[in-house]
C-alpha cells in the first residue's frame, strides 16, 4: 500500500471513527476487501477497506445482514459504527468498514461433536435470523442456474471424466463408487428438465 492510500484510510478512520493514530497490519488474504488488523490504543479492531469498483449497495447489505445475525445470537464479529451512525463509510474514495477484532483459529482436521453442535446451533439461529428476509423473496440467479442447466457442458464433463477414470488401472473401493455413482448421474441427465418445476 502506498502512503497516499494508507494516508486516505488513515484519514477515515480518524474522521469518521475518530480513531487517530492507528498503527495499521495488512492482512495476507481477502477477497473484495483489502483487510487491516488495527491497533488503536488499547484497541485492537478488524478494518475492511473495499476495492475501487465494488458494489458498496451490496457490501452495504452484507453488513446489515451481519449485524441481523448477530442480533439473532449468530456468533459474528460486531460491526462498529462511525460517529454519525454508519455501518460503512465512503469519504474520498475510501470506503471501510470497522469490526471487533476476534481471534480465530483454522480447523483443518475435523469439527469436535461440541464444535458440530455449536454449528448446528448458528445454522438454526441464522435459519431463523433470515426465513422473512426480503431478500429471500427476489429470485435467485443461481436457483435459476441450477433449475435450467446445460445439459450438453454437464453431459461433456461426464464422459470426461468417466473416461479418465476408467483408463486407471487399479481403483479402490471408494473410486469404484465413484464411477458407478458418475454412470448412473449421466444416466437420468437428460430426464433432468421433465422434473416438475415446484420442486423445493
Amino acid at each position: 500500500m502506498g502512503p497516499a492510500a494508507h494516508a486516505g484510510l488513515a484519514s477515515v478512520l480518524a474522521c469518521a471513527y475518530a480513531l487517530s493514530s492507528v498503527a495499521l497490519e495488512r492482512l495476507p488474504v481477502g477477497q473484495v476487501t483489502i483487510n487491516y488488523r488495527a491497533q488503536a490504543g488499547d484497541e485492537v479492531l478488524f478494518v475492511k477497506q473495499y476495492q475501487d469498483g465494488a458494489n458498496l449497495a451490496a457490501e452495504q447489505e452484507a453488513v446489515d445482514q451481519t449485524a441481523l445475525a448477530g442480533e439473532h445470537q449468530v456468533p459474528v464479529s460486531k460491526v462498529r459504527r462511525s460517529t454519525d451512525g454508519r455501518r460503512l463509510v465512503q469519504q474520498d474514495r475510501v470506503a471501510v468498514s470497522v469490526w471487533e477484532w476476534v481471534s480465530g483459529t483454522v480447523v483443518d482436521d475435523g469439527l469436535s461433536p461440541a464444535q458440530q453442535r455449536a454449528a448446528g446451533a448458528a445454522l438454526g439461529r441464522i435459519h431463523m435470523a433470515f426465513a422473512d428476509h426480503p431478500a429471500g423473496e427476489r429470485p435467485s440467479s443461481k436457483l435459476d442456474k441450477w433449475m435450467h442447466p446445460d445439459i450438453d457442458k454437464l453431459e461433456a464433463a461426464t464422459v470426461k471424466l468417466l473416461g479418465i477414470a476408467g483408463e486407471r488401472a487399479r481403483r479402490e473401493a471408494f473410486g469404484e463408487g465413484a464411477l458407478r455413482t458418475l454412470a448412473e448421474r449421466r444416466a437420468v441427465l437428460y430426464h433432468f428438465p421433465e422434473l416438475p418445476a415446484g420442486l423445493p
